[in-house]
């Protein structure tokens, strides 16, 4: 078996070796995301000054024109829906704290991050199916349940939603009203739970492997995103601007640490 192995890998051709490390770059990618994501959540946003102009993705249109988007994506800091950074919550607030999304929340699972308790979330679904579909099943019971509907049965102290990545080809309106649907149906299904919605996460500047995806088009509804938050009164999770940050530069953040400092204040949240 094991000469059997070491032949085939032998033979491996020039484009399948290239395939593979296509797919090992993806795989990278989607960790450093993955990873931001719970470092903010826990650790919160640092002060940092501001992001020179060419550490931000350019070409975002999908047509190979490089259009400048270092100063489109603009949030109100001052937003009273923004996450602020404060002390460490510890392992406690993540153990109360159920996942809700896409691809981006299933690789927490995968990645040995959180538990299987503590997710909601199928690959490649958007906020439509979110919404509407019974994608959610438990062990000894027949029933698929919707995202909101698995909140209700499962009553966490809080929930972190994370669409938007399969929805890119909608209006910003569209994919706001949708989201707006789901929040309020979470709301409605289990009004004790505190709700926190991230920001969809960003493309890398080479998206040739996303030809579908537009930066600009994520940021138009990452900033929609925070005015829904505040007209819904929930809380806006900012990990898009340090994703785009990290990315650039290359550096990493350990996805763990950003979700228990970004907390809202104990009054809210806790």
């Amino acid at each position: 078996m094991n000469h059997k192995n070491q032949s085939d890998k032998q033979s491996m051709t020039s484009l399948q070796r290239q395939a593979v490390l296509v797919c090992v770059v993806c795989a990278l990618a989607a960790l450093l995301t993955v990873g931001i994501t719970l470092t903010l959540l826990k650790r919160g946003k640092p002060e940092t000054p501001g992001t020179p102009a060419d550490s931000v993705p350019t070409d975002t249109t999908g047509d190979g024109e490089g259009t400048d988007l270092a100063n489109h994506y603009q949030i109100d800091n001052t937003s009273s829906a923004l996450l602020t950074e404060t002390a460490d919550a510890g392992t406690e607030y993540l153990d109360s704290t159920l996942f809700l999304g896409d691809s981006n929340t299933v690789r927490l699972y995968n990645n040995g991050l959180i538990s299987l308790q503590q997710f909601c979330a199928k690959e490649g679904i958007g906020t439509q199916v979110a919404l509407n579909e019974g994608i959610v099943t438990f062990k000894n019971d027949t029933t698929h349940y919707t995202i909101a509907q698995a909140v209700a049965k499962m009553k966490p102290r809080r929930v972190v939603m994370t669409f938007g990545t399969n929805d890119t080809g909608m209006e910003v309106a569209d994919f706001i009203s949708n989201y707006t649907a789901l929040v309020q149906a979470i709301q409605e299904a289990y009004p004790y739970t505190d709700i926190i919605v991230n920001t969809v996460p960003p493309i890398p500047e080479n998206h040739s492997n996303y030809p579908h995806m537009d930066q600009a088009k994520i940021d138009d509804f990452n900033m929609a995103l925070l005015n829904m938050c505040e007209q819904l009164g929930v809380r806006f999770l900012n990990t898009a601007e340090v994703s785009r940050e990290k990315m650039a530069t290359a550096s990493w953040i350990t996805t763990r640490t950003v979700i228990s400092t970004s907390r809202a204040p104990v009054s809210r949240l806790c």
